[in-house]
């Protein structure tokens, strides 16, 4: 049977990834941890969150599509060949 060597003190594994790295993930866990806390820890925070994020991410992608829309049809819409069948005021 094996013995356990408990005079070696022990270190996380670092899974392979160089030490100069888990700074930086760990300044980025940080983030994730601060915005959970800002915003996911409770529900009616969450729920707010979810609500703005959803608010202007469809006004955002309505703005973008809309702009596309025109840019794809400039000069075959109503408003840009309106000037040829209007009768003009005299």
């Amino acid at each position: 049977m094996g013995t356990w060597n408990l005079s070696k003190k022990w270190k996380p594994p670092t899974l392979g990834v160089p030490i100069g790295c888990l700074s930086v993930c760990q300044s980025k866990m940080s983030l994730v941890t601060a915005a959970y806390n800002a915003l996911g820890k409770r529900t009616s925070t969450f729920f707010l969150s979810v609500m703005v994020g959803a608010f202007v991410f469809e006004r955002t992608f309505d703005g973008v599509a809309d702009q596309i829309y025109l840019k794809h049809n400039q000069g075959k819409l109503w408003a840009d060949i309106k000037h040829k069948y209007e009768a003009k005021d005299e």
